[in-house]
């Protein structure tokens, strides 16, 4: 028996200190209803229970995630349905003003309402926030936002050649501005300068010169007089006309010719009676005879019978021979009336008068003369551009006489004029019909004037008359009209721009770094524009501003296109985190919509302009002339809307507006299918969580009932060792027996 050490109560006290710290854990647990308060209680257990405890909070967060998304867009998609609802009203104002019922103030007065609604597309869209972030700006689009799509410049495109009157003319410059001219021909009278003039009116262009060479001095036009007449006007008119150039092919002689001279005209001879005639001592005075007897004789000769006076024409040998008795010579008045009873046989209204004494011997006269009266000789037929012209009454008055043009212009006034220094009859007239008035000159207006220029004239000109045949229309005609000209369309530069965002950014395969602090980068957004204006590259194609916020860039000069720079700006889309764990997210982008982006107003430039809609059909629309719309925030007018002024502009105005409203359809029906994945990402989460939890719950949970157990046996042995450690510690009181 020993005293020194209580071995029974060692053990005693060993199991009751296990007991208690058993029954401890039990109590631990029992409180805290988990079967792992510490590590040791289950070390592989605990790790995976908080694994999985944090998987449970990240799938309730991503609920709730999930949940602020789908209100995120909801209120996009409401915003959006409100931009709907005013797209259709602005289509049904386009449809109202395409109705030609409508007057001027009518359609002034729809235009104001459209510009209106216009202004609340821009409110809607710049205004829209969501936890004050705003949603239809842009900004949450990778898009780059196109101000206004560039073009490169599209050359023009040059007239077709033209004809008039055997010249041709070819114009360089021109575009479209002569589409429609026709060359004609003004004053082409010899010695007129060479000058041109532009009837923008009529879309004429008139050129005046001495177009032949009948003159025979060499001064005629020549194609270079002509191509600087033209080129002459075209910088005088200015405007599109300014640096036209002409090309003039062809033979200005041949353009507009005059007749030939005027020729072969004779006047009329008068009538010359026969001189005094002697046969012998008998004189002869015919009268009326004019030509008749110019070749006859008269001879006497002896009858030898007295008392015997005759007279006997020949007209075979053209001899008049008088017989009597030369020994009883008859007295004149006897020879008188024989010879003019001969004559009233032979011919009619021819008498003589004889005077004299007969002589007694033979006697003959020389040829009686005289001669007939010639009449006149009316000049050949003359020919001057397809005209022809007789002249009566005229003789020899116009021999040598050239017919020519003077003023040829349309709705010139018929007239003529005689230049007898330089031998030509000078017509003025419309020759003609390009005007389509049918006011041309006609052959007897032509008849009349030169008719009245004779009479004007007076002299051998006065009572000549003038037949004139042939079509003036088809005389001095113009060219057809100018077709085939287009102007070129000046390039126009692109002005775009993009939201910047703090990270690395290339534009046009340029790099520029972000760095938060600007000591290795960039690190806003002036920093930014400073380095672009800096790069030599990007410098020479664009020029970078900071707009509200946001980087622009103009093309330059020379380097407008329809291209927009390459930008890759990070990723602007909205991401939502719907996952417990890392790229467990949905993106969402949110386009433009503001009017400029739908198209239905610009920020650059009014009037008619090519728009390219959604499907990528170019279509031509007008804007109004002035800017109508603001951003809906200011009253300061800063885009130009859609016009609706005439049926065609708001037939166009409707195209745009259908595509504004596919635009807008498009948006929401992407907007809604993403509402409706969150939708069912909630759905999914919930279900995670709960299963989730419920693993975790088994791995931490306590079982009360089992640890109930577990404490009451527990609780049992701490109380039994409490009584065997008090037996224990009893026993060395039996050493004290011995030592009695």
């Amino acid at each position: 028996m020993k005293i020194n050490h209580n071995i029974t109560a060692l053990n005693a006290y060993r199991n009751l200190s296990v007991n208690n710290s058993t029954t401890a854990k039990s109590l631990e647990k029992l409180s805290s209803g988990l079967r792992i308060n510490r590590a040791s209680d289950d070390a592989a257990g605990l790790a995976i229970s908080e694994k999985m405890r944090s998987q449970i909070r990240g799938l309730d967060m991503a609920e709730r995630n999930a949940l602020d998304g789908i209100s995120f867009i909801q209120t996009a998609e409401g915003a959006l349905s409100s931009t709907h609802e005013i797209l259709q009203r602005m289509r049904e104002l386009a449809i109202q003003a395409g109705n030609d019922s409508n007057t001027d103030v009518d359609r002034k007065a729809i235009q104001e309402e459209i510009n209106q609604l216009t202004n609340e597309i821009n409110r809607i869209s710049n205004t829209t926030e969501f936890n004050t972030k705003k949603l239809l700006d842009g900004s949450l689009s990778n898009e780059i936002i196109t101000k206004m799509a560039g073009a490169q410049s599209v050359p023009s495109i040059e007239p077709g050649q033209v004809t008039a009157e055997g010249l041709t003319f070819s114009f360089t410059g021109a575009g479209a501005t002569l589409n429609g001219y026709t060359v004609e021909f003004g004053t082409i009278a010899d010695g007129t300068s060479e000058t041109a003039s532009i009837d923008t009116a009529n879309k004429k262009i008139i050129i005046n010169g001495d177009f032949d060479n009948t003159d025979g001095n060499g001064t005629y036009s020549s194609t270079a007089d002509i191509k600087a007449a033209i080129e002459a006007v075209f910088n005088a008119q200015g405007g599109s006309f300014a640096g036209i150039t002409a090309t003039v092919l062809g033979d200005p002689r041949a353009v507009i010719e005059g007749s030939l001279a005027i020729r072969d005209g004779a006047d009329e001879v008068a009538a010359i009676q026969p001189t005094t005639v002697t046969a012998g001592t008998l004189t002869f005075d015919f009268s009326g005879a004019n030509g008749t007897l110019s070749n006859y004789t008269i001879e006497l000769v002896d009858a030898g019978v007295s008392g015997t006076t005759t007279a006997n024409i020949n007209t075979g040998t053209e001899k008049i021979t008088i017989s009597y008795d030369f020994s009883n010579a008859p007295l004149a008045s006897d020879i008188n009336t024989e010879v003019n009873n001969a004559l009233n046989n032979s011919f009619t209204g021819i008498a003589v008068v004889v005077g004299g004494t007969a002589p007694t011997t033979a006697a003959s006269s020389s040829a009686i003369g005289g001669s007939n009266a010639i009449p006149a000789v009316q000049p050949g037929q003359v020919t001057a551009e397809g005209l022809t012209f007789d002249f009566a009454g005229a003789g020899a008055t116009l021999n040598g006489y050239t017919v020519e043009f003077g003023t040829v212009e349309d709705g010139t006034t018929e007239t003529a004029s005689i230049d007898t220094a330089n031998k030509k009859i000078i017509i003025n007239g419309d020759f003609d019909n390009t005007d389509g008035n049918g006011g041309y000159s006609s052959t007897v207006d032509i008849k009349a004037a030169i008719e009245a220029a004779f009479t004007a004239q007076g002299g051998s000109f006065a009572g000549i008359t003038a037949t004139v045949g042939g079509t003036p229309s088809a005389v001095i005609t113009g060219s057809s009209k100018i077709n085939g000209g287009a102007d070129g369309v000046p390039a126009i530069e692109g002005v775009y721009q993009f939201q910047v965002n703090p990270q690395d950014i290339i534009i046009d395969s340029v790099t520029f770094d972000y760095d938060e602090t600007g000591s290795a980068g960039w690190k806003d957004a002036n920093e930014l524009k400073d380095k672009i204006n800096g790069n030599a590259i990007l410098n020479a194609k664009y020029e970078a501003s900071v707009v509200d916020g946001k980087i622009q860039l103009k093309q330059k000069t020379g380097q407008e296109s329809a291209t927009a720079p390459i930008v890759n700006n990070g990723n602007n889309l909205v991401t939502l985190q719907i996952g417990a764990n890392q790229g467990q997210t949905v993106s969402l982008e949110v386009k433009n919509m503001q009017a400029e982006t739908l198209g239905i107003s610009d920020t650059i430039k009014g009037g008619e302009q090519k728009v390219t809609l959604s499907n990528g059909q170019e279509v031509t629309v007008w804007y109004t002339k002035e800017k109508m719309s603001n951003n809906g925030s200011t009253d300061t007018p800063t885009e130009y809307t859609l016009d609706i002024s005439s049926n065609e502009k708001a037939g166009a105005a409707v195209t745009v507006l259908d595509d504004a409203i596919q635009r807008v359809s498009s948006e929401r029906s992407r907007m809604g299918a993403v509402q409706n994945r969150l939708e069912y990402a909630v759905s999914n989460l919930k279900y995670m969580s709960e299963n989730v939890t419920a693993s975790e719950s088994r791995i931490r949970d306590l079982d009360m009932a089992l640890e109930m157990s577990t404490y009451t046996k527990n609780n049992i042995l701490v109380q039994s060792a409490q009584a065997m450690l008090a037996q224990a510690n009893q026993m060395p009181q039996g050493v004290l027996q011995l030592l009695k």
